[in-house]
């Protein structure tokens, strides 16, 4: 979340505890009062390239003139933050004043990076506007069908060319 965009070949879906694709949006940005961060409120994180290698389970970030950060996807950094993210309280594994500071040197801006934990989902709000019912289910019922990690409301956003295009002519 708030990164540059991630361009796929392919990639692994999976079911599990936040269903999507593996490892979508499972970190963010926060500043110091929990808040996730877009690139509406500091820019220059989408200047910030993210690439995932699966075979040497890191997550590197690259930036312009930055060396790359590179972080192990099977380490959990210690420290247990409380993070905002669309009005919603979620918890989170904050990285440390490595990252911190690499974050700070790139954007000017006093940011921490945090990954989810798999023990904590946010729920989505509303499957669909005309899907009213699923707004007034059962805490566990909705928890069953409608997790998300980092996301905004969806695992999947996806426009095809067709959409494309039909933007461009207007």
């Amino acid at each position: 979340q708030s990164a540059s965009k991630v361009s796929l070949i392919y990639y692994i879906l999976i079911p599990s505890w936040h269903p999507g694709l593996l490892y979508d949006r499972e970190w963010s940005f926060i500043d110091s009062e929990g808040q996730y961060v877009n690139q509406k409120s500091v820019p220059r994180l989408c200047l910030i390239q993210p690439h995932i290698d699966l075979r040497d389970q890191t997550l590197t970030l690259n930036a312009p003139e930055m060396p790359p950060l590179i972080i192990s996807l099977l380490e959990k950094p210690e420290k247990e933050s409380s993070i905002v993210i669309c009005g919603d309280e979620c918890l989170g594994y904050q990285y440390g004043i490595q990252v911190d500071e690499w974050i700070l040197q790139f954007t000017g801006v006093h940011l921490s990076l945090v990954r989810q934990t798999p023990e904590h989902h946010r729920i989505v709000k509303m499957q669909n506007k005309k899907d009213k019912e699923v707004k007034q289910a059962e805490p566990a019922e909705l928890e069953k069908e409608c997790k998300v990690a980092f996301a905004n409301e969806s695992q999947f956003l996806m426009i095809n060319q067709a959409s494309l295009d039909d933007l461009k002519s207007r």
